[in-house]
């Protein structure tokens, strides 16, 4: 277990999911949990806790465990990516998105990838993120150009991507 920690890549919760896998045996399988805290860092306004999750009476707790740390770590990242862009840190809100891309892959997480890298001007990766996107849903197209539209508070952001013709032909090449 102490190996499979440190070993591993990426942060606590990361570290300890990998420990308790390797500890994984057949004896007693029925139920795991996992608890990290931080300083100022819990979700909640009233506590510390970053992650707190539980498998109760499960014949596959450790996958289950997974799902449910993808998940939360998911939803901290895209917390975390809110925070980081309202703070104009942008370099580093795009690479929470990521984070939110790989822990809860959607179509939806890689438009905002994409946008994303476009903005910081890489669009190889934008246009990786884009292709990735329709890929998952091939209904992206509609709705890559239906987010365009002025609304208060959507569009803006990618309306640069739209208004960028020769971006826009690679992305969507012409029939």
């Amino acid at each position: 277990m102490g190996r499979a920690f440190e070993a591993s890549q990426g942060d606590l919760a990361e570290k300890l999911f990998a420990a308790l896998k390797a500890g994984d045996d057949s004896r007693g399988k029925q139920s795991a949990s996992m608890l990290v805290v931080g300083k100022s860092r819990g979700r909640n306004i009233n506590n510390d806790r970053l992650i707190y999750i539980n498998v109760d009476d499960s014949p596959a707790p450790i996958p289950e465990l997974r799902r449910l740390l993808d998940m939360n770590l998911g939803m901290l990242y895209s917390q975390w990516m809110g925070e980081l862009r309202t703070a104009g840190k942008r370099k580093e809100s795009r690479d929470a998105a990521a984070k939110v891309a790989r822990y809860m892959p959607s179509a939806q997480s890689q438009l905002t990838l994409g946008v994303m890298d476009y903005e910081l001007g890489d669009k190889p990766a934008a246009l990786a993120d884009f292709r990735k996107a329709l890929e998952m849903d091939p209904n992206v197209r509609r709705q890559f150009e239906a987010s365009a539209s002025p609304q208060p508070g959507r569009g803006q952001r990618l309306g640069a991507v739209l208004d960028d013709q020769e971006f826009m032909q690679q992305l969507f090449p012409a029939k």
